[in-house]
C-alpha cells in the first residue's frame, strides 16, 4: 500500500504523505446528538469515526519544505508512526528537509519529528511556526483552566519547542515561507492554527492542516461544535469560510486528516460540502 500521492502544481511538486490513522469516539461533537452522527455517518451500527494522520512535502526545486512530522508511533500506537515508510517512496530524505514548517503544536503534527532518543529528525531544516500558537503553548497562564486534552499534549509541545529550541522562527498567520508558499490564516482550531497556501504558474493548492479533523461529519455540518477547538465558535466560522473559498474558487487541497492520501476538490452538497476528485 502506498502511503503517498502527488501532484504538480505549477512548477511545484505536491506530496501527501501518510503517517498512518486512529478512530476517535462520538465523544468529539458533544452538542450533537449520536443518531444524527450515524445518519450522516450513513451506517446505524458505526460507533466510531475514523480519521488519518498526513503531512505535505512541497518541492519548489530549489529547496524542500516539510509541513508538519505526523504523530509517530508513541501517542496513538503501532498503527501510526510509518512517516519513514513515506518519506522512502519520496526519495527524499529527512536531512534533505531544508524549512520545517508547523501547522500548530498539537501531538499529532509535531511527535513524528524526533526519534525514541529525542533527537530532532529533521536536523538541517529551518523550523517555522506563527508567533500566536508559539506564545500559547509557552504561557503557563493559558493552561490555568483549560480543557483536559490540551493540558495533557502540553508537555509534548514543550518537547518540540526544546528539542528544536532556536532553530525554531516566528512568523505572522499569512507571512510567506518561501516563494509562493505561505501562511494561510485558519485560527481557531488553536490560536495560531494555519493552512499552507501554494501558487506557482497560476495554479493553487491550499493544505488545510485540521479544519477537517472528521471529514465525515465536518463537511456536511461545518458549523457544528467540535470538541477539539479550543474556540469552537470560531473555528466553525474559519471552517465555513474556508470551505466557502474551496469550493467557490476551485481550489485544490488536502489536509491533516483527510483519508486517503488524497488530493481533491471541495463541492458544495446541500446544506455542507463532499470531496470530488
Amino acid at each position: 500500500m502506498s502511503r503517498i500521492t502527488s501532484r504538480k502544481i505549477g512548477d511545484y511538486k505536491i506530496t501527501i504523505m501518510n503517517d498512518g490513522g486512529t478512530e476517535f469516539g462520538f465523544d468529539l461533537f458533544p452538542e450533537t446528538e449520536e443518531e444524527e452522527i450515524r445518519s450522516l455517518l450513513g451506517n446505524p451500527e458505526q460507533s466510531v469515526l475514523p480519521t488519518r494522520f498526513n503531512v505535505c512535502l512541497i518541492e519548489t526545486g530549489k529547496e524542500n519544505i516539510l509541513v508538519d512530522a505526523g504523530v509517530g508511533s508513541e501517542v496513538f500506537g503501532p498503527a501510526a508512526g510509518h512517516l519513514p515508510e513515506a518519506f522512502e517512496e519520496t526519495g527524499i530524505k529527512p536531512e534533505q528537509i531544508n524549512k520545517f514548517v508547523i501547522s500548530h503544536l498539537h501531538p499529532d503534527h509535531i511527535c513524528g519529528s524526533w526519534d525514541n532518543e529525542g533527537n530532532p529528525v529533521f536536523e538541517n531544516a529551518e523550523v517555522i511556526l506563527t508567533e500566536e500558537e508559539y506564545n500559547f503553548w509557552t504561557n503557563d497562564s493559558n493552561f490555568d483552566s483549560a480543557d483536559e486534552s490540551l493540558i495533557s499534549w502540553r508537555p509534548l509541545a514543550m518537547d518540540f519547542v526544546r528539542i528544536y529550541g532556536d532553530r525554531i522562527s516566528t512568523v505572522g498567520t499569512t507571512s510567506d515561507i518561501s516563494s509562493g508558499v505561505s501562511f494561510h490564516d485558519l485560527t481557531g482550531h488553536t490560536p495560531g492554527h494555519c493552512g499552507i497556501r501554494i501558487e506557482s504558474e497560476g495554479e493553487q493548492f491550499l493544505y488545510t492542516s485540521d479544519l477537517l479533523v472528521i471529514q465525515d461529519i465536518l463537511l456536511q455540518i461545518p458549523e457544528v461544535s467540535f470538541a477539539l477547538d479550543v474556540d469552537r465558535e470560531k473555528a466553525a466560522k474559519t471552517r465555513l469560510a474556508c470551505l466557502d473559498m474551496l469550493a467557490t474558487d476551485k481550489i485544490l487541497f488536502s489536509g491533516g486528516h483527510i483519508r486517503g492520501p488524497r488530493i481533491c476538490n471541495v463541492v458544495s452538497s446541500g446544506s455542507g460540502y463532499q470531496l470530488e476528485g
